[in-house]
């Protein structure tokens, strides 16, 4: 044979070699697509199948002239996929803790964190990279029964005792004793803003799919990340409850907290008509967690709350609170109360306390003041003594039984009534 050409042992090996690559890669689809492919399919299906969440807009509550008491906003919540972090954007992660005004630390406590026990997703806290937590702080738990404004706050809890309950501070007088009551979070940290791929595992944790790093961000800020180009991180749409007019009427409309939950007054009362119903809807994202329209499923609208109109009239309110300051300044009361209403039909237009505070930064009201967060007007129990006499009074009055100008002798302590000596 010509030196031109291959032996025959050099084709027989090479033909061979084409063979064994062919075969392998024939048997490696095999396996993926025949022997294996639903457990691979369910795979799929979990990572980037997803129920895509479209949260509804809380109802407004008005006074009686239409000046909104209570509303919500449009905010952006920051957070990360840990599972998609790429190595090499590590680099990357100071600049985004500059950005949002986290410590370095934290953020990168977050970001390693790919894994949540169900314990800890109860609590809300996110453990150590590896590391089960084993107590943790839920928020405060109060008790405001009898409390005063200068009664000593109550002591955090610790986690066995995490199911403990506050006193009710509804504004409905009936709600306020028989009412349920509720625990109110000390921080953004007492609700759980995680989100979890699949179920548990053999170890009983479960994947983190989405764990906030922001609560709030500007659309600007937004911006900026996003040229950060860290793969994982994105942001959501969500509502955050505002009062504009701050303390105006804090006690009667109450407040919801960090986990948009209603905890006291017309916030509370009226929370089925408030609150609107979360839409929802199949789809996938991609690796960048954009969503895919294409792949989208079934859907449903959601439905924002109704909103609610009250008989309050934020003059009148302004009035009552401009007063309860001036008797707080010049008579330094423990509390105060003053309430208004129309003599004709008893709709409420107006309802103070002192002390009292601002539904905005009610997390920040310190743990000694808490009884400021109670409805007193409605939920203390107070006894009439010297001050009924004028309910009497207006009803003899109203009766023909007396008239201004009768005379009464107070010198008596008893007297004989129906052949009873009364006193």
């Amino acid at each position: 044979m010509s030196k031109g050409f291959a032996s025959n042992y050099r084709i027989v090996l090479l033909a061979g070699s084409l063979l064994l690559c062919f075969g392998l890669v024939g048997a490696r689809l095999v396996w993926l697509h025949v022997i294996h492919r639903e457990e691979l399919l369910s795979s799929i299906v979990k990572t980037r199948q997803q129920l895509i969440v479209d949260p509804s807009r809380r109802g407004d509550i008005f006074d009686a002239r239409g000046a909104r008491l209570a509303t919500s906003r449009s905010v952006l919540q920051l957070g990360v996929d840990p599972h998609s972090l790429r190595k090499e954007d590590e680099k990357k992660w100071p600049q985004l803790a500059a950005l949002i005004g986290k410590s370095e630390t934290e953020l990168r406590r977050i970001f390693t964190t790919k894994f949540r026990t169900a314990s800890s997703a109860m609590l809300g806290a996110a453990p150590s990279p590896g590391t089960a937590p084993t107590a943790a702080v839920t928020g405060l738990v109060f008790n405001l029964k009898g409390a005063t404004a200068g009664a000593s706050g109550p002591a955090l809890p610790a986690a066995a005792e995490s199911s403990a309950l506050a006193t009710d501070l509804a504004a409905d007088p009936a709600d306020a004793v028989t009412g349920p009551a509720v625990a109110l979070s000390a921080s953004a940290g007492a609700a759980d803003d995680t989100e979890y791929a699949g179920d548990e595992d053999a170890d009983g944790r479960r994947k983190i799919q989405w764990a906030k790093i922001a609560d709030e961000i500007s659309e600007s800020t937004y911006d900026e990340v996003k040229k950060l180009g860290i793969k994982g991180v994105y942001a959501t749409g969500s509502f955050r409850r505002a009062y504009p007019h701050n303390q105006l009427g804090a006690h009667l409309v109450g407040f919801v907290d960090q986990a948009q939950r209603p905890i006291a007054g017309v916030e509370r009362f009226a929370d089925f008509y408030l609150r609107g119903q979360d839409g929802w809807r199949e789809g996938e994202r991609d690796g960048r967690a954009k969503e895919l329209p294409q792949f989208s499923s079934r859907a449903v609208e959601r439905v924002d709350g109704y909103g609610v109109r009250l008989s309050l009239d934020t003059n009148v309110q302004n009035i009552v609170e401009r007063e309860l300051a001036y008797i707080a300044e010049k008579y330094r009361p423990m509390k105060a109360t003053i309430v208004v209403s129309r003599a004709d039909d008893g709709f409420i237009l107006g309802l103070g306390n002192y002390p009292t505070f601002n539904p905005n930064e009610y997390n920040k009201v310190p743990p000694d003041q808490l009884a400021r967060l109670k409805n007193i007007a409605v939920a203390d129990v107070y006894e009439p003594g010297s001050v009924f006499k004028i309910i009497a009074a207006a009803a003899a009055l109203d009766q023909g039984l007396v008239t201004v100008d009768s005379l009464f002798d107070c010198s008596m302590t008893k007297i004989e009534y129906r052949n009873k000596l009364r006193g």
